[in-house]
């Protein structure tokens, strides 16, 4: 009568939090982009430089990996106008 409950999937360990936290702890807290202050580190605040897809290799390398604003990331994978841009 009633659907089974849905068991929450737990996160897999593909070593890029760790990656992140490295990359935050080593650098500036700026968008490496437009310069805007960035006060807390989120997911979308780590880009991969080249593409996971197209370089596997460089999926855990610390050089491959820059730190960015939603807006200079949204810019990156969508389209998207960057409009954090210094002094505006």
């Amino acid at each position: 009568m009633f659907p089974k409950p849905v068991k929450a999937k737990k996160p897999r360990k593909t070593g890029e939090r760790e990656l992140f936290a490295q990359v935050w702890a080593e650098r500036p807290h700026v968008c490496e982009q437009c310069g805007i202050a960035i006060r807390e580190p989120r997911i979308h605040n780590f880009d991969h430089i080249e593409t996971k897809g197209r370089r596997k290799d460089l999926r855990l390398d610390p050089s491959n990996i820059r730190i960015v604003c939603l807006a200079c990331h949204h810019e990156r994978h969508n389209g998207g106008k960057c409009t954090s841009y210094i002094g505006t």
